[in-house]
């Protein structure tokens, strides 16, 4: 559509992220939360009656979170998306490198 993005690599990511939050003692981390509920409000995130600035809710496709704040699920397209990494010396030369622009 024209419009610039970035990609990233969800394990470089979340690497990323778990680093930032590991510097942050306002940050809490909770792996594998069961959620039983789950809103948006004007003053933050509420898990069950907890209230947070931000909830991710990293489950996949499959989200559970999502559905709970949005009430649908993915749909599938009929589009496949094949992903590869590879050493850039090796990459194709139509594959610009990143010091390209």
């Amino acid at each position: 559509y024209g419009a610039p993005y970035y990609v990233i690599h969800r394990a470089d990511l979340q690497r990323l992220l778990a680093n930032a939050c590991e510097h942050e003692p306002k940050i809490t981390i909770q792996l594998a939360a069961d959620v039983d509920t789950v809103r948006n409000g004007r003053d933050g995130a509420f898990v069950g009656d907890e209230r947070f600035d931000l909830v991710i809710g990293a489950d996949g496709v499959h989200s559970s979170i999502r559905r709970k704040l949005f009430e649908v699920m993915a749909e599938p397209c009929g589009l496949t998306a094949w992903r590869s990494t590879f050493a850039m010396d090796r990459r194709p030369d139509a594959f610009p490198s990143a010091e390209t622009k």
